[in-house]
């Protein structure tokens, strides 16, 4: 269990700034539709 935790840790640091890059980018976009779908 602790190895396969290991491994998705190091998959999601490795993911993280490109994932965060791409919400920065994106985030006009997820903004309107957040506003269209009404979430809080």
């Amino acid at each position: 269990m602790f190895g396969i935790l290991t491994k998705f840790e190091r998959v999601l640091e490795k993911f993280k700034y490109p994932m965060y890059n791409l919400l920065r980018s994106n985030q006009k976009t997820l903004v309107r539709l957040m506003i269209a779908l009404r979430i809080p």
